[in-house]
């Protein structure tokens, strides 16, 4: 199926075209030479809302990427027929590269059908994991408050205390 969207001349409505005397030249022309791939223009409009909510970033190269990655997702269900051509424009737009890209779809298809090809499980509710009566009896010690001090002031450090034999101090 071949999907496109078109912009209309003032960015009129059809209709609105057809009620002009010049209207239904103008919608043949806008439909006709205006027109681009659907998937495009959803790219467009993903990538112009990252640059809006990110307006206050210097661009950079990490900016970039994240852009990519901001519209990956919708490059996985594209046909392998337009795949190219698409990659090749969100690199275009991005300032990046075809292999930018091109990884940024492929991990963006693992995620969502897992590395094998096959629909990762969706993740079910897990009940909260049991405590033992163990942990129960014997909480975790209090790190809130400072270690107690030892002899002269110091800080008592367990993992430097030894066993102390009997008859010395």
């Amino acid at each position: 199926m071949n999907l496109r969207a078109a912009v209309l001349p003032g960015g009129n409505d059809p209709a609105d075209l057809l009620t002009r005397l010049d209207g239904i030249p103008a919608l043949r022309e806008g439909l006709s030479h205006r027109s681009r791939p659907l998937v495009e223009a959803v790219i467009d409009h993903r990538l112009h809302q990252f640059i809006d909510r990110h307006a206050d970033r210097p661009d950079s190269p990490e900016l970039r990427v994240a852009a990519v990655h901001n519209v990956a997702d919708l490059l996985t269900h594209i046909p392998a027929e337009q795949s190219r051509r698409v990659i090749e424009h969100v690199a275009d737009l991005t300032g990046t590269t075809f292999d930018v890209v091109a990884s940024a779809v492929i991990a963006a298809f693992d995620r969502e059908h897992g590395e094998d090809g096959i629909p990762a499980p969706q993740p079910t509710a897990q009940p909260p994991p049991q405590r033992s009566t163990a942990a129960l009896a014997f909480p975790p010690p209090d790190t809130s408050q400072p270690p107690p001090a030892g002899r002269a002031g110091h800080a008592v450090n367990p993992t430097t205390l030894r066993r102390r034999r009997p008859g010395r101090r």
